[in-house]
């Protein structure tokens, strides 16, 4: 009796190390594959940032050259420094467990450090070290901020919180039904939202050329009056917007596909209009400046003096707002890309089938 129990208990053994030999060889290739592609985009930073030192600057100091052409790349950078946050976050287990868990202290502390950061970047723009690294905590803000987005939008959860705190609903994740479900799932939000990045990608080219093509027409139409008018149109959005989304979150039971086909939508369609115009206000404000204005703004407000005075004087803050410090100057732009491709993966998602 006494073998044939220790007979069982070897076989027992024998499985589960089988079992746990085998998804560690699953979970290897998974992490060979990651690494593959944050690897990719490791070495594409490297290619951006040689660039950049050798466009955007000329010895210690900014280049007025190549002023449109440094800026897209300061740009470039946001994004891919973003997409590496988001990727690698993704990836990690215990950062979503704990993440989805805290999700709202998360989101307002973010929110607050976002703005603390934007504002530390505008305010210390003549100082390279600061306003980098301020730039630097956007982009990696945004990529956390992104994770939640993306994640919610793949596992297609009405509240994920609520399951991550519910033992039974995670049990029943957990059974393989469920699991097909979900990785059938998984795998077609995946796809929409690469096809909503495709068509970002192609939407911003055609933006840029659009105000490339017509600068003088929209020198003259698309003024800063109207971008004032547009801004406050968008301010009054986003208030309505927050309000409807707190009142479907706390106090209704919808779905997150039913709340996103019947309510979020119509707000994904308003804010990229206003989005579009907004980049093509930034790209047109960006191709109107010239070598002279660049070198005219790098010179006059290297001083100390002029700096304080373009904060009151509107004649020096239009000359200042020309400093090529191509990270404040992309950061409008940045916000404009990011922002259209979670709006559009908001539509594409509407208009999924079931």
């Amino acid at each position: 009796m006494e073998q044939n129990k220790n007979t069982i208990s070897e076989n027992k053994d024998t499985k589960t190390t089988e079992k746990s030999v085998k998804t560690d060889n699953i979970n290897y290739k998974t992490i060979i594959s990651n690494n593959q592609e944050l690897l990719i985009l490791v070495v594409t930073i490297c290619i951006v940032v040689f660039s950049i030192f050798k466009f955007a600057f000329k010895g210690t100091t900014y280049s007025c050259e190549n002023y449109v052409l440094s800026t897209y790349l300061y740009v470039l950078l946001g994004l891919i420094i973003t997409a590496f946050t988001t990727m690698s976050l993704i990836k990690l287990d215990k950062f979503k467990a704990y993440y989805y868990k805290y999700y709202f202290p998360i989101i307002i502390v973010l929110f607050i450090l976002t703005i603390g950061a934007g504002i530390i970047l505008h305010t210390y723009k003549y100082n390279f070290a600061i306003s980098h690294l301020a730039w630097l905590f956007l982009c990696i803000s945004s990529g956390i901020l992104l994770t939640s987005f993306i994640e919610r939008i793949i596992n297609n959860e009405s509240n994920i919180q609520k399951v991550l705190n519910n033992e039974m609903s995670v049990n029943k994740l957990l059974k393989e039904e469920h699991i097909k479900k979900k990785n059938a799932n998984r795998e077609k939000m995946i796809n929409m939202l690469y096809k909503a990045l495709y068509t970002t990608i192609i939407a911003v080219i055609i933006i840029t050329l659009i105000a490339y093509f017509n600068l003088d027409f929209f020198k003259e139409h698309l003024t800063d009056n109207v971008m004032s008018v547009v801004s406050i149109g968008f301010l009054i959005t986003l208030v309505i917007y927050i309000c409807v989304s707190l009142y479907y979150t706390f106090f209704t039971d919808i779905k997150f596909m039913d709340y996103i086909k019947d309510v979020r939508v119509w707000f994904a369609y308003i804010i990229v209009t206003i989005l579009v115009i907004m980049l093509l206000y930034d790209t047109k404000n960006l191709l109107s400046i010239t070598k002279p204005d660049c070198e005219k703004a790098l010179t006059h407000c290297n001083n100390t003096q002029n700096q304080v005075n373009s904060i009151f004087n509107f004649e020096e803050n239009e000359i200042c707002d020309k400093y090529p410090n191509y990270a404040v100057q992309s950061i409008d732009i940045y916000y404009n890309i990011i922002n259209i491709f979670r709006e559009i993966a908001i539509i594409f998602l509407a208009n999924e089938d079931d």
